[in-house]
């Protein structure tokens, strides 16, 4: 029987890859693998809002089991993303917040301890891994993060004040 990979073991792939090139071929090569394109989605997508905060994940208290393996979870994150949707703003009407707290408890209660971490990291909005960016996401998978927003430039020409303009109306008045 073949095994599974696991999101916290790409990770570590991805942090022995050394060239760029390499790492954008990981990333595409598990990128029909039911889970995976979502959470590089939900973590490094700029207009993605989680409801809770990284700090009430930390505080969060729930019956927590001893898992040693991933194989031996009953669930994994893989199998969560589907319902990351509902802790974000992107769900409409949103969840009321003690129940998104409930929740996520619940889901911790099931993940591997790895996967409950990985998790927090993607609520605060950056997967801790050597050489994973949104920029190395983007390049791999073009159209799966929103757009980026272009900085808007301020213009280098004077414009005159509403005080100046007023003065040279009132000037043109008088002749």
């Amino acid at each position: 029987m073949k095994r599974r990979l696991y999101f916290p073991e790409f990770l570590e792939m991805m942090e022995n890859t050394k060239s760029r090139k390499d790492k954008i071929a990981l990333i595409r090569n598990y990128g029909n693998v039911k889970g995976f394109p979502d959470i590089l989605y939900f973590c490094y997508d700029p207009k993605i809002e989680f409801v809770v905060t990284r700090r009430e994940l930390d505080n969060l208290w729930f019956d927590h089991m001893d898992i040693p393996d991933y194989d031996t979870a009953p669930t994994t994150l893989f199998n969560e993303v589907r319902r990351i949707r509902n802790y974000t703003t992107l769900r409409q009407p949103p969840l009321r917040h003690n129940k998104v707290l409930q929740l996520i408890a619940n889901t911790f209660s099931c993940l591997h301890h790895e996967e409950i971490e990985l998790f927090k990291q993607m609520v605060a909005g950056r997967i801790k891994c050597k050489g994973l960016t949104e920029k190395l996401v983007r390049e791999a998978f073009p159209g799966l993060l929103s757009p980026e927003e272009k900085p808007v430039k301020k213009s280098t020409t004077k414009k005159s004040t509403p005080k100046k303009e007023k003065e040279a109306d009132d000037k043109e008045n008088d002749i």
